[in-house]
């Protein structure tokens, strides 16, 4: 659903089907707040993105992409023509980042970035804007090549056709979530924004049952004597089976 579908079934919701009492601009803020939510409640596989980029000889910073999350996992690899084998920084603090930056002299190089921490910087347009970077410790001494993953943070919902940043079998848990948004600025409306957070509720709890689930429905069988699960004690928590969210050593 785009958001004039999903701003029409909240309506049906709070049933109101023109603006009166709540306008239009206000369900696209409420839809826009409750795809934030969402896409914070785990770290959904369908908005992992990888991109590319060139950390240059004595530099130290990488601009963040736009709409990456900054504050979750994110996982850099470099390369040079030299090496054999790429490999990956250590993510540390902003504090221990800066810290860890004072055993360097000024202008210091290394084979290669050993830490990496997240920060954000000015713009330099005088404008108090500021982006996000991730800054390594050493700068390299050579060009290198960069490759890194990263969650996508969501997308304002600024136009009618805007499409929010998940599979469209959970953009109803978006429409609950706004309706009940909508009914706290409703006098005594308290129980039916509870309600309508309880159906949304439902919806991630859909979403985190799906993602963890495993789609052969047979119990796994690692070698012809060797059952990994068994009849007594079943499949083991989503928890045992995930992905670790960083990877490396």
């Amino acid at each position: 659903m785009d958001r004039e579908d999903m701003r029409t079934q909240v309506r049906d919701i709070i049933g109101e089907d023109a603006a009166d009492f709540w306008s239009d601009a206000e369900l696209n803020r409420y839809l826009t707040e409750a795809q934030y939510r969402f896409l914070g409640e785990a770290n959904w596989p369908w908005c992992m993105t990888e991109t590319t980029d060139t950390l240059e000889s004595g530099d130290t910073d990488i601009p963040l992409t736009e709409g990456a999350a900054f504050a979750r996992t994110i996982n850099f690899k470099f390369s040079t023509s030299e090496t054999t084998r790429p490999y990956q920084p250590t993510r540390v603090s902003a504090a221990k980042g800066f810290e860890l930056s004072l055993g360097y002299m000024p202008g210091t190089t290394g084979t290669a970035p050993l830490y990496f921490y997240i920060v954000s910087v000015d713009d330099d347009d005088d404008d108090g804007e500021f982006v996000w970077v991730a800054r390594f410790i050493p700068a390299p001494a050579s060009d290198m090549d960069v490759s890194y993953q990263y969650f996508r943070d969501g997308n304002v919902l600024d136009a009618d056709d805007a499409v929010p940043f998940l599979p469209g079998k959970y953009h109803k848990g978006l429409v609950h979530h706004a309706a009940g948004t909508a009914w706290l600025k409703e006098l005594n409306g308290g129980p039916k924004a509870q309600e309508q957070f309880e159906l949304y509720n439902a919806v991630v709890d859909q979403a985190k049952r799906e993602m963890f689930s495993d789609p052969d429905d047979d119990h796994m069988i690692m070698g012809h004597d060797d059952p990994q699960y068994d009849s007594v004690y079943g499949r083991p928590d989503y928890w045992q089976m995930r992905i670790p969210e960083t990877l490396g050593p």
